[in-house]
């Protein structure tokens, strides 16, 4: 059966025999769009449980099951059910949707779903008119734990989110397939994979040492851009034989980066590059998220929780050019200007609402964001705003419901097909202490043509490290082994010298090993310039 909606142009009517009213906002009502209702419930922060659970912010609440429908609001208003709780797909049932993520041609929607409490997250597909269900991603992964001792069984289950459409049909996800253990908070790391709709040639393209959420495509080039967590919880050191520590009164700096930032891809895993941001300020290089303009131009969510990994919510939008960059304050929380809701005990990371989250393109220099204005009943719904921060204006609403990630039903230009340089399928497994296992994905060349460089005068972002006689750059690996809290020491691997031009050239690195590295001088205390900044990574 379905329901009838009135569109209200001036007040919410009260009626007895529905649970719930819609607000529409008619202006915009050419624009079909797809979005996920999901339930409220308590529990978004550590620091503050009653305030509401955001679900789909990472680490803290990106698995979160809390109930939720796939529905598409037509452009006369009508809304139309793609999934719910009570719909039977064959032999499958959703309790739970999130992430849709809309075909270029408008045909069909892969999305994220999860088909029991005690499930775990997959993948899913159905076409915009609501046939054509299928699973794409299943249980079936085979491989061999016991590496990993007696934490071998928090690597079991797996989930799979975030998905979105490559432009040659492909889908990239994020999962926490590959096992690893954030370092920061023991969590399941998330890595980004690909696969094809008949969910065939799954292949891991990142290996994060904490994390890789949320990919989009770039409008522009056509690689992937996510969210990294860039965390390294080795800090520099001039007073311990291999120039790292993790005792803070040894440490040259206290700043281990801790921060979701923006980076981009091709989609093989090949060309990480920094995508946008303020790249000499972390509050600038918070971006969560990303959701790119048709010019390639970025919205981002700010989380005064950078690490995303005590509370779930009180973000804001903000808009960046590509490269480096200052952003401008777009809508929900500023952290220009933010404030704790509660200062006695501090709430840290819930800040005084209103929030914003999840922008998305519209015509017109308009976006379309999931908002809200209270912290016990985040009840998002759907608005339009200006990219200055201007218009807010109301869209759609189910009272009581968070309408979240919104994605515009209609056809848009297919961005460039990237070939696949690189085809080799990524192990599933890390290595171990011994070094046999370190190359089993092959190797690759390390290459920078000038580490003394510096960026543009006025450009935002750190000066490169003093122009140094006979330094040289240590490899560390950083993978997961048996410690049950992900902090597994780092291993020194190499060196190599830096030549007097600036060029770093090392061959045979392993190959999908997480790793990072450090520059030294001739008598092997770390690179530090005349503001502090330190050649560590």
């Amino acid at each position: 059966m379905k329901a009838k909606y009135k569109i209200l142009s001036i007040a919410l009517l009260l009626c007895s025999i529905f649970i719930f009213m819609p607000f529409l906002n008619t202006v915009y009502s050419q624009y079909p769009v797809v979005f996920v209702s999901r339930n409220m419930t308590s529990g978004g922060s550590v620091y503050y449980p009653q305030a509401t659970l955001l679900p789909g912010m990472g680490p803290f609440s990106r698995a979160a099951v809390v109930g939720g429908r796939l529905l598409v609001r037509e452009s006369n208003g009508t809304l139309r059910v793609l999934v719910d709780s009570t719909m039977l797909f064959g032999s499958t049932r959703l309790i739970d949707v999130s992430d849709p993520g809309v075909y270029w041609n408008a045909s069909k929607i892969v999305f994220a779903g999860i088909e029991h409490r005690d499930s775990s997250w997959r993948i899913y597909e159905i076409r915009a008119d609501g046939t054509g269900f299928k699973k794409i991603t299943h249980s079936s992964r085979n491989i061999d734990l016991s590496q990993f001792g007696p934490i071998a069984y928090k690597f079991v289950r797996y989930d799979d989110l975030d998905p979105c459409y490559l432009p040659d049909g492909r889908i990239c996800f994020s999962s926490t397939r590959y096992p690893a253990l954030s370092q920061y908070s023991a969590g399941r790391v998330t890595n980004l994979y690909l696969i094809d709709t008949n969910s065939q040639n799954l292949n891991r393209i990142t290996t994060e040492r904490n994390g890789a959420d949320e990919p989009t495509i770039d409008p522009v080039s056509g690689k992937i851009v996510y969210s990294r967590w860039w965390l390294n919880i080795d800090h520099p050191s001039i007073l311990t034989p291999h120039g790292i520590t993790r005792d803070s009164a040894l440490a040259v700096t206290n700043d281990i980066g801790n921060v979701w930032s923006a980076a981009k891809i091709r989609p093989d895993g090949d060309g990480l590059v920094f995508y946008a941001g303020t790249g000499n300020w972390r509050v600038g290089q918070n971006n969560y998220r990303p959701s790119l303009l048709s010019d390639g131009r970025m919205l981002s969510l700010f989380t005064p929780d950078f690490a995303m990994a005590f509370t779930s919510g009180s973000s804001g939008i903000r808009l960046f050019e590509p490269g480096n960059s200052y952003g401008s304050y777009v809508a929900g929380v500023n952290p220009a200007a933010m404030q704790l809701y509660i200062n006695n005990p501090p709430s840290y990371g819930t800040m005084q609402p209103p929030y914003a989250v999840d922008p998305v393109e519209l015509p017109d220099n308009k976006i379309l964001i999931s908002y809200a204005s209270q912290v016990e009943n985040q009840d998002y719904a759907l608005y339009t705003v200006n990219l200055n921060g201007g218009g807010l204006t109301p869209f759609f609403d189910i009272a009581g419901k968070m309408e979240l990630n919104a994605e515009v039903l209609l056809p848009k230009p297919v961005p460039p097909v990237l070939l696949d340089a690189a085809t080799e399928i990524a192990d599933e497994l890390p290595p171990t202490i011994d070094p046999s296992t370190w190359f089993k994905d092959g190797g690759f060349r390390f290459d920078c043509v000038n580490m003394f460089t510096n960026g543009d005068i006025d450009d935002p972002m750190q000066d490169g490290p003093p122009i140094t006689r006979f330094a040289r750059i240590n490899f560390f690996l950083s993978f997961q082994r048996q410690d049950s809290t992900g902090r597994d020491t780092a291993i020194f691997f190499s060196d190599a010298p830096v030549f007097h031009t600036g060029q770093i050239a090392m061959d045979n690195v392993p190959a999908n090993v997480s790793m990072f590295e450090q520059v030294v001088d001739s008598s092997g205390k770390v690179l530090r310039g005349s503001t502090g900044q330190v050649a560590h990574v």
